[in-house]
């Protein structure tokens, strides 16, 4: 028993004037509210994860550069203030 098998990039023959496929049918048919309103959600859902996307895309890229460091400079070694040394001065009293 020798089976033929289309291959998955082959496209089924096209119909004759006689014959109408099912594809052919529901392509000729318009659509009706309920899908007109499904597309439309389901292209919303896919514009907005799209962009969802490209924010998380431009949030990595930026968070691979090296963090700005605000308190360069600000800090730095202080002499210690300690009750201990002797100034050299007397208290006044």
């Amino acid at each position: 028993m020798e089976q033929t098998t289309r291959e998955p990039h082959e496209q089924p023959a096209p119909a004759t004037e006689g014959e109408t496929s099912e594809t052919q049918h529901e392509q000729v048919q318009p659509l009706s509210k309920n899908a007109l309103k499904k597309a439309a959600k389901e292209a919303e859902k896919a514009r907005k994860k799209a962009e969802t996307n490209e924010r998380i895309a431009v949030e990595k890229a930026s968070a691979q550069t090296e963090p700005v460091d605000y308190s360069k400079g600000k800090y730095g070694v202080i002499p210690l203030i300690q009750s201990t040394q002797r100034t050299g001065s007397t208290p006044l009293q």
